[in-house]
């Protein structure tokens, strides 16, 4: 499952309910009441139906990985526009990058790694920390690697990195933590 490298979905209204149901349901058992064939058909269907309803807006459609390559379709163009190779993936920057990008989003702080003790060229990064109950949709996932690379556009130094003649390798990583709002982290790493 492609969601597990980068996805964290936390659900804890889900374990409450059950939590509740299972509860309700051992203390009657216990008791000379029990439940009717037909209130245990209407809790289990309820409780499905507030796992389904809440998990609709799980990413559903996408996996991490077709949303870095979108990501990295759009720099290539970017540098096919200006007369300069495209950028080949490479896996010791990808893990690079990973890392990276994990550390981003664990502190919720943006700031760039120490790109001289590793021979990288140059780096961009980006973040989008929400609060309030924001939740993330299908839509808003699909906009994700457009929203990343408009960032880094409308930067004049991601810009640049993303224009440096003198590279060949990539590695670019996104990260996304879903909880009852959403947090994005992405990171590319060129040499």
């Amino acid at each position: 499952m492609p969601y597990i490298r980068s996805i964290k979905i936390k659900n804890m209204k889900n374990l409450i309910t059950l939590a509740l149901v299972l509860v309700t349901l051992t203390s009657y058992s216990q008791s000379d009441w029990k439940p009717s064939e037909q209130q245990r058909k209407e809790w289990s269907k309820q409780i499905y139906e507030d796992i389904s309803n809440d998990n609709e807006t799980v990413l559903s459609k996408f996996d991490i990985d077709s949303l870095e390559l979108e990501l990295l379709t759009l720099i290539n163009n970017l540098r096919r526009d200006n007369n300069l190779k495209p950028l080949s993936i490479k896996d010791n920057l990808i893990v690079y990058s990973d890392k990276w990008c994990e550390i981003l989003m664990n502190t919720k702080r943006l700031k760039h790694s120490n790109l001289s003790d590793n021979n990288i060229k140059g780096e961009n990064i980006y973040g989008t920390f929400s609060f309030g109950t924001i939740r993330l949709t299908d839509d808003m996932v699909k906009d994700t690697p457009t929203q990343i690379f408009n960032g880094w556009l409308s930067s004049k130094l991601h810009k640049s990195n993303m224009l440096l003649d003198n590279i060949s390798n990539v590695g670019i990583s996104i990260q996304i933590d879903v909880d009852e709002n959403y947090d994005i982290t992405s990171t590319m790493v060129v040499n």
